[in-house]
């Protein structure tokens, strides 16, 4: 079996415990080709598959967890994964090989292999599909999947404070004089929830009959606004951006984000 210089770092906690299955199904794409996956929680992991390195650091504070989960992973690249992520990706290994030879090539510090559909990106074609990232803006490297090397991640995140929402738009300013990265040969993978709530599409095709817990699925307002939001937002140059928050007095963690 090929040896693969990475790790999957899950960061969860006590209430989406009830993922637990799909969890454990996204770990179970990693762990058939023999990568260590490492899942940080705040206290429950009795139902998390016991090939996953399961830690409970019985306390609240996503900092801190974050902190020790890249701690303990054993290789030098960490892909970094909420636990509301459902990979279901049938040719990782391919993927995997790819990314990780393009992250060592390009010297990447992080590397984004969610599809992402931001219109007005400055970017560098390295070779087909993969591209870096000339002029990175806030999002565009976020909490969705990512392989980032684990040196300059650590070097990001220890000794601060930060919720995973006033942590995201630091990831720009980083990575500003580093090197980063996006693919269009992207992880095949659904994000199951939003706001506490499950997205209606994925909670049809993956967890219908199978869930166990108390979560509801979308409203349709709350859904449309969010879409509304995302849509502006992927459409538009971040000055414009910048512009309606400013007009609409709109609260931007990323204009007050610093390092």
């Amino acid at each position: 079996m090929k040896s693969f210089n990475v790790s999957v770092l899950i960061l969860s906690c006590d209430k989406n415990y009830d993922l637990y299955k799909w969890i454990n199904r996204t770990c179970d794409y990693f762990l058939n080709l023999g990568i260590e996956c490492v899942l940080v929680t705040e206290n429950d992991v009795d139902s998390f598959d016991k090939r996953i390195n399961s830690f409970a650091t019985h306390n609240n504070s996503f900092d801190e967890r974050f902190v020790f989960g890249v701690e303990q992973c054993k290789n030098d690249n960490i892909i970094v994964l909420l636990d509301d992520y459902y990979i279901h990706d049938e040719h990782l290994d391919i993927k995997l090989n790819n990314w990780l030879e393009i992250m060592e090539k390009e010297q990447l510090v992080a590397l984004r292999i969610a599809s992402i559909k931001k219109m007005y990106i400055k970017k560098q074609k390295i070779k087909k599909k993969y591209y870096l990232l000339s002029r990175i803006q806030p999002y565009e490297i976020d909490f969705h999947p990512t392989i980032w090397r684990k040196k300059e991640l650590l070097e990001l995140i220890k000794n601060r404070k930060f919720s995973p929402w006033s942590l995201e738009p630091c990831f720009a300013l980083f990575l500003k004089d580093k090197r980063s990265g996006i693919t269009r040969e992207t992880i095949q993978y659904d994000e199951l929830i939003i706001q506490g709530a499950f997205f209606k599409k994925p909670y049809k095709l993956y967890c219908a009959g199978e869930y166990e817990g108390n979560k509801q699925t979308t409203k349709g307002k709350k859904f449309l606004i969010h879409n509304l939001r995302v849509f502006i937002f992927n459409i538009s140059p971040y000055w414009f951006v910048r512009f309606l928050r400013k007009l609409f007095k709109i609260k931007s963690l990323s204009v007050d984000a610093e390092l």
